[in-house]
């Protein structure tokens, strides 16, 4: 859902790499967001912070055992 949402910047190299940590609400909204590691392209991290936002709301994700919200790092790639 993010990736589809994403809209990479020119002149951004193939080595670009960032990691972001979100937390979802309860009902899959985004309740917090930032950037941990950025890619030392701020507009490729700006890029990827729009798309996780776009991308809302998210499928709710069951955690045994965990209530309230859910935080997640994810980590994106220019090239995988």
């Amino acid at each position: 859902m993010v990736r589809k949402n994403l809209e990479v910047p020119r002149n951004v190299p193939d080595s670009a790499s960032a990691l972001v940590e979100v937390v979802l609400s309860d009902n899959g909204a985004v309740t917090g967001l930032r950037t941990l590691t950025s890619s030392g392209f701020p507009a490729y991290d700006a890029a990827v912070r729009r798309a996780i936002q776009r991308a809302q709301p998210y499928p709710l994700l069951a955690v045994p055992g965990q209530e309230g919200p859910l935080t997640m790092r994810l980590r994106f790639q220019m090239k995988d």
